[in-house]
C-alpha cells in the first residue's frame, strides 16, 4: 500500500477490492464505536519511518508522552508496545475525540510528531 498516493482511483480500487475479497484489512475502513470494551489503537509514522526509534532518549520521551495521553483519555490502559516506527495500545473505553485532540496539540508542540 505505499504505492497508494500515486495510484489511480481505478487501481485504488481494484487494491481494495482485492483485499476485501482476501479478508485483509483495508484503507480506511468503517470503525463502530461503542462505549464499552476493549480497543487496540495503532499509529504508525509516515512511510514507516522509524521517527519514534530515533534515539533511546526519543522512544523514552514519546513512550511517556503516549502513556500521559492513554491514561488522560482511557478508562484503563490494558498494555502497550513502542517500537521505532510504530506502536499498539490495548485500551479500555477510550474517549476518541479527546486522543484526537491531544495528539494534533503533541504534533504541534514538537513533543511527538508521528509523521
Amino acid at each position: 500500500m505505499y504505492d497508494w498516493r500515486r495510484m489511480s482511483q481505478a487501481e485504488r480500487d481494484r487494491a481494495l477490492e482485492s483485499r476485501r475479497a482476501l479478508r485483509r484489512a483495508w484503507h480506511g475502513p468503517p470503525h463502530d464505536y461503542a462505549d464499552e470494551g476493549l480497543f487496540h489503537l495503532s499509529a504508525t509514522c509516515y512511510e514507516h519511518r522509524p521517527v519514534i526509534g530515533v534515539s533511546a532518549e526519543r522512544m523514552a520521551d514519546c513512550e511517556a508522552e503516549l502513556l500521559d495521553t492513554l491514561h488522560a483519555c482511557c478508562k484503563h490502559v490494558h498494555g502497550w508496545c513502542l517500537l521505532p516506527n510504530h506502536y499498539h495500545v490495548l485500551v479500555e473505553r477510550p474517549h476518541l475525540p479527546s486522543l484526537e485532540r491531544r495528539g494534533r496539540h503533541t504534533r504541534a508542540q514538537g513533543v511527538a510528531p508521528l509523521r
